[in-house]
């Protein structure tokens, strides 16, 4: 499919960086892309963000809109316009997929870059639109979306909201903040904090050396997080809606915020086979249980 919009504005602007030494101005060329596609159902968002932030927004709308801005910072304009090139792009369909990409290329013989260069996506998708998204070294935002949703992150700060889904995020290093997600659900964490609020559904949680935080829970079928050396809160749960099993290996279980009320029993279990789970294993790590 054609694309059906091309539009590239160079933009320069100035800012006051301070630093400890003093006040340095910084001259930083900006170009905009901006980009449309037609959807048609079946198609695949892909896109693979270096030094980017991506912000990725569902829609009722039956098209595709990209924005996406390159930006290039120097003490000098010459070398900030100079090195602007060296972020590379590409924002393309092909049969059912919807591809864009930054990176950067240094021209031969040299070691590194002279400025600053970074990217940013602005992507407005259908809401029933698959995803797939790779970031490194930059700030993720997914939201409003019902559709097929996996994530992989390196050094990343992340965000999921208002997602009825199906899919996975891994994430290394980084924090990750998620907000009213129902579906079918998978994180795999290492070196990652997270605070989750408002979830339902399935949802599977491995955590290696990154706490986990979690607070309202609304029809959940399936909680299922294993922490290691990882401390796990869970807090405004109603004790008597969920079958639970818990247990902390080298760790401690209690039943509020301060760790005044230690559970007398390791593993600990409680409930009914006929209700919904919440399984809860900490290795190295304590579990915080609050009820309401």
């Amino acid at each position: 499919m054609r694309l059906l919009k091309r539009n590239i504005v160079l933009v320069l602007t100035t800012f006051i960086l301070q630093s400890g030494i003093g006040q340095q101005k910084l001259q930083v060329i900006t170009q905009t892309v901006t980009k449309n596609f037609s959807y048609n159902s079946g198609d695949k968002l892909v896109l693979e963000g270096e030094k980017a932030d991506i912000t990725i927004v569902g829609t009722n709308e039956s098209s595709i809109e990209v924005i996406l801005k390159l930006k290039s910072k120097a003490l000098s304009r010459e070398v900030a316009e100079r090195e602007l090139p060296q972020i590379r792009y590409v924002a393309e369909k092909r049969d059912k997929e919807v591809r864009l990409k930054n990176y950067f290329v240094l021209p031969k013989g040299r070691k590194k870059f002279e400025a600053l260069l970074s990217a940013s996506f602005e992507v407005r998708i259908p809401k029933t639109m698959d995803v797939e998204v790779t970031s490194r070294y930059g700030n993720l935002s997914v939201s409003t979306l019902s559709a097929q949703v996996n994530v992989d992150t390196k050094y990343s700060q992340g965000s999921l909201s208002n997602l009825n889904v199906e899919g996975s995020y891994t994430g290394y290093f980084g924090d990750l903040q998620v907000e009213n997600i129902t579906g079918d659900f998978k994180l795999d964490l290492k070196h990652v904090k997270t605070d989750l609020d408002g979830i339902s559904g399935s949802l599977n949680i491995a955590s290696n050396l990154g706490d986990i935080e979690i607070g309202a829970i609304d029809r959940l079928e399936l909680l299922k997080v294993f922490g290691v050396k990882s401390d796990i809160v869970i807090k405004g749960v109603r004790k008597a809606n969920y079958l639970y099993d818990l247990e902390a290996e080298f760790g401690k279980i209690y039943f509020d915020e301060r760790g005044d009320l230690e559970s007398d029993t390791n593993p600990w279990k409680y409930g009914n086979e006929s209700q919904p789970r919440i399984v809860l294993k900490a290795k190295f790590g304590d579990i915080n249980l609050i009820f309401e």
